[in-house]
This record gives structure tokens, C-alpha cells and sequence, in this order.
């Protein structure tokens, strides 16, 4: 069942490119599932792993060319105006808090670019909840360290 959600949420989030992407390699860290992909579009390889909240939500962290991101899915929690972007706040435990610049790819999930900020990546790595404090929704960080270690090995392997 999980692993059809992955497939879902995969074909939903590669929705807007002329062809699915193809996975070129699976695996599950500590829950986290996904793999390497080649995007059909550029013929880029990235990889990704999927965190399932239940009911839809959930966390895809990714490494591709520009470096590590995030897209946070929560049908429940978000409603956002597709194809925007505008700064929130985030924070990981007490060790990290910045304002990142959101940008929403459908109305429940958004999409936050770190590039190659190391503080925020490491963060990620450590923390044990994600904080949206202004809408009061946080979310487990269980797994993310061997997660984000993963996909940024991945990463290193395949480019």
C-alpha cells in the first residue's frame, strides 16, 4: 500500500512534465521511500525519498542540480492559490528558524528550496519536528537524518 502511495504521489508530482519520470533505482530508509529518478523532461537523474503522514500528507525531500529541497504535502492543513510563492517562516526544534520563500505547486503542497544552505540541511538532518509556527502545523522528522544522507549520496553517485 505504501509504496503504491509513493507511486501516486510521483505521478501527481511529475504531473507537469511531458512524460513521467522514470525511477531508476528504489529504496526505503527508515520509512523513507523513493530512489534515483531520471526526469524525462532533461534527462537529469535526482533522488527523493517520501515521508507518508497519512491521509495525502506527507514530506518528499529531494537532490537534484540546485541542491537539496523539500516539498511538504498536507491536504488538511494547506489551501494555497497554485503557482505562487511567498515567505513563511519555518523552524526545526530550536536549532534552526528562517524565513524561505514557499512556492506552491497545487493548492496542498509547497515546495522550498535550500540549494546548499549547510545549516538548514543539517538541521533537517537532526531535528526531531518541522515547525510552520504561523499556521500552528508541525510534522515528525523521524528517519530525515539517514534520509537526507542518502539522497545527497545518491546524488554524488549518479552525477
Amino acid at each position: 500500500m505504501r509504496g503504491s502511495l509513493v507511486a501516486a504521489f510521483a505521478a501527481v508530482f511529475f504531473a507537469t512534465s511531458a512524460a513521467a519520470d522514470q525511477l531508476i533505482e528504489s529504496w526505503n530508509v527508515q520509512g523513507w521511500e523513493g530512489g534515483a529518478y531520471n526526469n524525462a523532461s532533461t534527462g537529469e537523474i535526482y533522488c527523493a525519498l517520501w515521508e507518508d503522514y497519512g491521509g495525502g500528507a506527507g514530506i518528499w525531500l529531494g537532490w537534484d542540480a540546485t541542491g537539496f529541497y523539500m516539498n511538504i504535502t498536507d491536504p488538511e492543513g494547506f489551501n494555497f492559490q497554485p503557482e505562487t510563492t511567498f515567505w513563511t517562516s519555518i523552524r526545526v526544534d530550536q536549532i534552526y528558524q528562517a524565513d524561505v520563500e514557499a512556492y506552491v505547486m497545487d493548492p496542498a503542497t509547497l515546495n522550498i528550496d535550500f540549494a546548499r544552505n549547510r545549516q538548514a540541511i543539517t538541521a533537517l538532518r537532526s531535528g526531531e519536528k518541522l515547525y510552520f509556527d504561523a499556521w500552528s502545523i508541525w510534522y515528525t522528522l523521524i528517519g530525515s537524518g539517514a534520509a537526507v544522507s542518502a539522497i545527497e549520496n545518491c546524488y554524488a553517485a549518479y552525477n
